[in-house]
C-alpha cells in the first residue's frame, strides 16, 4: 500500500510522500531509448533521463514539487528516496528546476484542461514503483 500526502485541488508547490524504498535501479537513456523507443515532449538539445524507484511502505519521495502545465518541476530534494537516489547515480541525480514529463508511463492532461498536472501526482500516490521521465531544468 501507498501513501502520498497531495492536495491536488490546489495549485501550489506539494511534497510528495511515499512508502520506503526496497530498490532503486539505474536505467539509462540509451536503454531506455533502445527498449521502449519512448517519446518525450522535448526540443533537440534537451536533456531527458529516467529515474525507477520502488516504494515500501512508510518511506517518503523526498521531492517536493509544483505544477508547471501539464508537468511538475522539482523544488526542493529532501530526505527520502530521490535524495538515496542522487547519492546512487550523481550521473542522473534528479535537480531543482528539472520537469517530471511522465510518471510509469502517465502523462499530464492536454493544454486547455485544468489541473493538467493531476495525473502524474496520482500516479506518484497510487504505485509502488515509480518510473519517472523527467527534462532537464533551465
Amino acid at each position: 500500500m501507498v501513501c502520498c500526502c497531495v492536495n491536488m485541488d490546489e495549485q501550489k508547490a506539494v511534497e510528495v510522500v511515499a512508502m520506503p524504498a526496497m530498490r532503486i535501479e539505474a536505467t539509462t537513456v540509451a536503454e531506455e531509448m533502445m527498449s521502449a523507443k519512448a517519446s518525450s515532449p522535448t526540443s533537440q538539445g534537451e536533456e531527458v533521463y529516467y529515474v525507477t524507484i520502488e516504494k515500501a511502505r512508510a518511506a517518503k519521495v523526498g521531492m517536493e514539487v509544483a505544477p508547471a502545465g501539464p508537468n511538475l518541476r522539482v523544488l526542493r530534494i529532501s530526505p527520502g528516496l530521490v535524495q538515496t537516489w542522487n547519492e546512487e547515480h550523481p550521473e542522473s541525480a534528479v535537480a531543482i528546476d528539472d520537469l517530471v514529463f511522465e510518471v510509469n508511463g502517465v502523462r499530464g492532461r492536454a493544454a486547455g484542461e485544468d489541473r493538467r498536472h493531476i495525473p502524474l501526482l496520482k500516479a506518484i500516490r497510487d504505485c509502488s514503483e515509480l518510473k519517472f521521465a523527467l527534462r532537464r531544468g533551465k
